[in-house]
């Protein structure tokens, strides 16, 4: 909110504005030499000038626990509660102080939009991060929801959202957003309220909590993360087409299956046999979706491939000039981001690469260089044609400046067609080469696909409640031998009478 153009953008959008401690967070002079659940000494330190009562101090080695202070002996003593149970010795740690912070007028502010019926929309994790597992929830939320139901005496409703998304630093990547039903909160939980805070606030938490898990894929990782993806597509039966929300709905209960499993022989042996179909993808260049339609035939497989080439030659051609004009710009944010990305990560306790800062950094600096960068193009554009009449110019820099930006988004749209062609051809030059590869792979996944069914037949009812009544994918009919023989009859038949 402080920020110029940001500020006066949240301001217009009726953001409320919420400070964050570890916005504010500074560095504290000196180490920390001991550390307890109740008390901290310290080497060089001056906590009676840096620290106040409330404020919380952060180890930056030793320990992720937080010890709120409750009380300052002198510059190298603190009295401070935490969950740290073990002693800590010889740290020699630097630490970072975070002040407490007094958010009555901003829970005053949600409360009366509440009141009137708005809508409020807040992240309960705190913060963003790259994981891929939720972090635990904040009190804010539910402080937030009980207070207004005590201050005013009206219920208050809650819709989780989940963000699923892969690679979502990348650009033009997906992301599916999935909306939970309305939950509206017991008025019980704000009479609680009212008397015990704590067990109201840890009660709700409680139900936010499952029911965000009900819209999010959540696994320890990003290489599970993306072998539950692919598990899914392997488990589904070939010609069934599933919505976006049975899709995601399956998602969910693979890698809950795969949490429960995870240690199970079959389960391990399984992901790893996924894992390895999936390096087998990525060298010949496809998805598991291409897999069914890619052909054997060398004939087929060599004019795929050279027309594949031409279309990306013909679109790169298209978007050359186009990529010569924004590859500097996008080589500049690019560098702005990761630079902002590794600061986010030394501040930060819970990402893992800081690849959440880098799509929404490159969309603020960009908004803030293009539009110079436009200006100073289009007076460049319009100084060349300066031997036409002033009236020329102009219509022609009006002109170039609405077909410009027309032109830049075929740009992009051509970049991405040229470089999936270019895929097509590394993928066919792949199969040109080695022709057998596409039956192993064919193989493999049809081997990989009775394993999934199996596996989810057997153990589905343990993971999810009433498995067979709620399918998602309907159960495969098994065939006796008897149909069997028949079925072998009948095109035994037909291949005599050449059908």
């Amino acid at each position: 909110m402080r920020k110029r153009f940001l500020g006066s953008v949240a301001r217009a959008m009726k953001a409320i504005p919420v400070e964050r401690a570890q916005d504010l967070a500074k560095n504290g002079v000196g180490v920390i030499m001991f550390a307890s659940a109740e008390k901290i000494i310290g080497d060089g330190t001056t906590f009676k000038t840096q620290v106040k009562k409330g404020d919380t101090i952060k180890l930056k080695t030793g320990s992720k626990s937080d010890f709120v202070v409750t009380d300052v002996i002198s510059d190298t003593e603190l009295v401070v509660s935490s969950d740290n149970h073990q002693d800590l010795t010889s740290l020699k740690s630097p630490f970072r102080i975070l002040p407490k912070l007094d958010q009555t007028q901003m829970y005053n502010a949600v409360w009366t939009a509440l009141d009137q019926g708005q809508c409020i929309g807040i992240f309960p994790e705190g913060g963003s991060h790259d994981r891929t597992d939720l972090l635990p929830l904040k009190a804010g939320a539910c402080i937030m929801a009980l207070g207004a139901m005590v201050k005013y005496g009206k219920p208050v409703s809650i819709v989780t959202a989940g963000l699923n998304y892969f690679k979502g630093h990348r650009f033009r990547s997906k992301v599916v957003v999935e909306f939970n039903k309305c939950y509206t909160i017991p008025m019980e939980l704000a009479e609680l309220y009212k008397t015990n805070k704590r067990d109201a606030i840890a009660n709700l938490l409680k139900d936010i909590e499952e029911k965000l898990r009900d819209v999010v894929v959540s696994v320890p990782s990003f290489k599970e993360l993306s072998a539950v993806y692919l598990a899914r597509q392997l488990y589904v039966t070939d010609g069934t087409v599933l919505s976006r929300e049975q899709e995601s709905l399956l998602n969910r209960r693979l890698a809950t299956g795969y949490k429960a499993f995870r240690d199970h022989p079959e389960i391990t042996l399984l992901f790893t046999q996924i894992r390895e179909y999936n390096t087998m993808l990525r060298n010949l260049g496809v998805n598991d979706k291409r897999v069914k339609s890619l052909s054997t035939s060398f004939l087929e497989n060599f004019i795929t491939m050279a027309y594949s080439l031409l279309v990306a030659i013909v679109s790169s051609s298209f978007a050359l000039p186009g990529l010569i004009f924004t590859g500097p710009i996008a080589l500049i944010l690019r560098y702005l981001s990761e630079k902002e990305r590794r600061k986010a990560l030394a501040k930060s306790d819970v990402k893992i690469y800081g690849r959440d800062v880098i799509a929404s950094h490159k969309i603020i600096t960009a908004l803030s260089i293009l539009p110079i960068v436009f200006t100073i193009f289009y007076a460049a554009f319009y100084y060349i044609f300066r031997e036409f009449s002033r009236k020329h110019r102009l219509l022609f820099t009006i002109f170039f400046s609405i077909l410009w930006p027309l032109y830049l988004y075929l740009m992009i749209i051509s970049s991405g067609i040229a470089l999936t062609n270019f895929r097509i051809v590394k993928s066919r030059v792949f199969l040109l080469i080695y022709p057998d590869y596409i039956s192993r792979l064919r193989e493999r996944r049809a081997e990989l696909h009775k394993k999934i069914q199996k596996f989810v037949d057997e153990h589905g009812a343990e993971v999810v409640k009433n498995f067979e009544e709620t399918r998602v994918v309907p159960k495969p009919v098994a065939i006796s031998k008897r149909e069997s023989q028949r079925f072998d009859e009948v095109f035994q038949t037909l291949e005599e009478m050449k059908i």
